[in-house]
């Protein structure tokens, strides 16, 4: 068992049950399926910093953490500058735990402001793992919240037993075409919705 202590997240909102207002990620909402008033306000154990218990982390995962998080955080801050109104968050959290998947995602997730209800208001660069308790596979893309796909990393893989195998020569290649990736990002979150292509 492994406990740490966590440092409070800025991207949770204070709501009554202590997370944001709506899933991120994999898990991606249009503004009509989120709650239109939260009721109660009180802070969660990881706002509050208090110790959680968490799951050791995958050394695949140590290794992208410092590759990827100070980007998609500094891109999160030059967007919303960029955007007036545009909310930018940034995740790095463990997907699918109890399933198979056994993955990890790296996302920078942009709500788009004042957006009709059923115009997809949400993009995100999503850098996703899988298969962590065996052969490792990645893939990332920059995707609507309605499952339009804007860019891709690799085009040609389309579900996650396609995806290459983690190799240090496909982080390589990760790193070489992330400021294309954060490109297409910046793209869509200017032009305020999805690419007609």
């Amino acid at each position: 068992m492994n406990w740490t202590t966590t440092t409070p997240n800025p991207s949770l909102e204070w709501t009554a049950t202590g997370k944001p207002a709506w899933p991120r990620g994999s898990c991606c909402l249009s503004s009509a399926s989120r709650p239109s008033r939260l009721t109660g306000v009180r802070p969660s154990a990881q706002t509050l910093g208090l110790a959680m218990k968490t799951e050791p982390t995958h050394p695949l995962v140590e290794q992208l953490e410092p590759l990827l998080l100070p980007t998609l955080r500094e891109n999160a801050t030059t967007l919303a500058a960029a955007v007036p109104g545009l909310r930018c968050v940034v995740h790095a959290e463990p997907v699918g735990s109890k399933t198979p998947y056994q993955g990890f995602q790296f996302t920078l997730s942009c709500l788009l402001p004042n957006l009709p209800a059923a115009a997809a208001d949400e993009v995100a660069l999503v850098v996703d793992l899988c298969h962590l308790d065996r052969e490792p596979r990645l893939t990332a893309e920059v995707v609507w919240g309605h499952g339009q796909v804007e860019a891709s990393f690799r085009p040609e893989c389309g579900s996650s037993q396609e995806w290459p195998h983690v190799t240090p020569e496909l982080v390589a290649e990760l790193q070489a075409r992330f400021p294309a990736l954060l490109a297409s990002l910046r793209h869509a979150a200017l032009r305020g919705g999805p690419s007609e292509a």
